[in-house]
């Protein structure tokens, strides 16, 4: 578990041992954040993406991230990672990420704002730099759903032979 959030975010990971039914590690994070999305990368490392930090009086918002963390399972540490174009992407929390092969997918969320982000960007992991997706939805009540963009969702990696495909769940009970 990373981060998280009650008077103000955690910054710290926990980490529990389903082998032996109890928490039995908790790591330092470099930075306090909430909302954020975290992928386990070739079951070695934790990569934490986004989220919103403590509350900035003189801006009067929580501001949002548009860094990358990364924990070392092995040398149980962590560090912030510099992406080569990370001016990019716009910082952002309540989105949703996925693992596609050496691609962390990002969808949607919510800026500093409060507005809600309908882009598609992935990361690859090797090479640390942030690419845009151009997508087009062919449904179109889902068009008229997601045109505004999309926040507190979850993603889902589908694979079949040869392709993959995430797919998107949107939760509808929250307005």
């Amino acid at each position: 578990m990373i981060g998280g959030h009650c008077s103000h975010p955690f910054p710290k990971a926990n980490i529990y041992s389903i082998e032996k039914n109890t928490w039995v590690k908790v790591i330092d994070t470099p930075t306090a954040r909430s909302y954020h999305t975290s992928i386990i990368y070739k079951n070695n490392y934790i990569i934490t993406f986004g989220g919103m930090g403590v509350y900035n009086a003189s801006r009067k918002c929580r501001e949002c991230f548009n860094s990358i963390s990364l924990i070392d399972l092995k040398t149980q540490s962590s560090k912030i990672i510099k992406m080569i174009n990370e001016e990019s992407v716009e910082p952002r929390r309540s989105h949703s990420a996925t693992l596609m092969g050496k691609y962390m997918v990002i969808f949607g969320g919510m800026n500093t704002k409060k507005e809600f982000l309908n882009d598609l960007v992935y990361l690859d992991i090797k090479d640390l730099r942030w690419s845009h997706k151009e997508y087009k939805i062919e449904s179109k009540e889902l068009e008229a759903y997601l045109g505004s963009g999309l926040a507190k969702h979850q993603a889902v990696m589908h694979f079949r032979p040869r392709k993959s495909y995430p797919f998107y769940h949107v939760d509808y009970t929250e307005q």
